[in-house]
């Protein structure tokens, strides 16, 4: 497993959108996001990581690579920040006990373009949130209370060609969306 880390300007907004000019070759992929209620110091089992959030959306992250065909090594990845652009995150909902089974539709231009389950996410998207926990505490990287930190994707990463719009919709987190210039 590797980790990669988002900065605030990575995130997109309804008056921030995607600049497709300022990525090489973009992708879009369906996610799960977590806010962090308190910093965590040390590695979390998925049962313990759910006392650590007080918030959860449906969220897409944009990854981007400068490698064609985004052929690249583990060294490469990790160099190239797990290959993070951008993300964009919807409403914040309260906490549910468990996040299995969520249907998770993204569209782009209003056309479905993939579909899958919250269940692809390491079979339980806590368990995603316990490993970056175990992955920052073994690389000092400090997670701290109200970050963001996203699950991993439901699908496959999808190419944002000349799409003018990516929607997720995600049962029982609502829905967020972007638009590309």
């Amino acid at each position: 497993m590797i980790i990669g880390q988002l900065t605030s300007d990575m995130q997109l907004s309804k008056s921030k959108p995607l600049v497709k000019a300022d990525c090489c070759h973009p992708r879009a992929e369906p996610e799960i996001a977590f806010r962090l209620s308190t910093d965590i110091h040390e590695p979390l089992t998925a049962n313990e990581a759910i006392n650590h959030v007080d918030g959860v959306a449906a969220a897409i992250e944009i990854i981007d690579s400068r490698y064609e065909n985004f052929k690249f090594s583990l060294e490469d990845v990790v160099a190239d920040n797990c290959s993070s652009c951008a993300f964009m995150v919807g409403q914040w909902c309260d906490v549910p006990l468990g996040l299995n089974g969520l249907d998770m539709k993204m569209s782009f231009d209003g056309q479905y373009e993939a579909e899958g389950s919250s269940d692809a996410i390491l079979d339980n998207p806590f368990e995603a949130l316990a490993a970056a926990t175990r992955l920052a505490h073994r690389h000092n990287i400090k997670l701290k209370k109200g970050m963001i930190v996203l699950a991993g994707a439901s699908t496959a990463a999808s190419f944002i060609k000349e799409t003018s719009s990516v929607k997720l919709k995600v049962d029982g987190l609502g829905e967020t969306s972007f638009t590309i210039v």
